[in-house]
C-alpha cells in the first residue's frame, strides 16, 4: 500500500472480527509472526506490517524517527479502512505501537505492548549482543519469508 508518502508492506490474514494490527519486533518482517496471526485470524481481521525500513516496505534515505513510524502506521491503518484497531507491537514495534498512541491518540482503540526495549539514557545496555540483530535485519531486507527467518525465531 502506499501511505504517508511511502510504500508500505503489510499482510492481511482477513479473518472477522475486530480490526488486529502486528507490528514486529525490528529484526523480524511481517511473515515471522504468521504463527500468532493465523489463531488470532478466527476472531479478528488480522494485518501485520513491515515498518519502513524493514522487510518488503519502502527504505527511505531518512524518516526513522519515532514520530514518523508512528505516522507511517497511522496513514496504513488509514489506507486500509481500518476502524480503531487493537494494535499489538512487539520489541521495536511496541514502541512504534506506544508512539502510535501517543501522537495519534485517535487511530487505535487499543494498545498492547510486548516486550518493549527499556534501554536508553541512564539505563544497563541491552543484554544481547548485536550480530544476530545486523544478521536478521540484512536477510529482511533481502524479503526473507518465515521459513527464511524461523532458524533465528523458532
Amino acid at each position: 500500500m502506499d501511505a504517508n508518502g511511502i510504500r508500505q508492506h503489510c499482510l492481511d490474514y482477513g479473518g472477522n472480527g475486530p480490526p488486529l494490527v502486528i507490528v514486529p519486533g525490528i529484526t523480524m518482517p511481517a511473515a515471522c509472526v504468521e504463527f500468532l496471526a493465523l489463531p488470532l485470524a478466527e476472531h479478528h481481521r488480522v494485518v501485520s506490517v513491515d515498518p519502513r525500513g524493514r522487510g518488503l516496505s519502502q527504505q527511505p534515505d531518512s524518516g526513522y524517527e519515532l514520530t514518523a513510524y508512528a505516522d507511517d502506521l497511522a496513514g496504513l491503518i488509514a489506507a486500509l479502512g481500518l476502524e480503531r484497531p487493537t494494535v499489538l507491537g512487539h520489541s521495536m514495534g511496541a514502541r512504534i505501537a506506544a508512539a502510535l498512541g501517543a501522537y495519534h491518540s485517535q487511530v487505535p482503540g487499543a494498545v498492547i505492548l510486548a516486550d518493549p526495549p527499556l534501554t536508553g539514557p541512564g539505563r544497563a545496555p541491552y543484554p544481547v549482543p548485536i550480530d544476530p540483530y545486523v544478521d536478521s535485519l540484512r536477510k529482511a531486507k533481502h524479503g526473507a519469508t518465515a521459513d527464511d527467518m524461523r532458524p533465528a525465531t523458532p
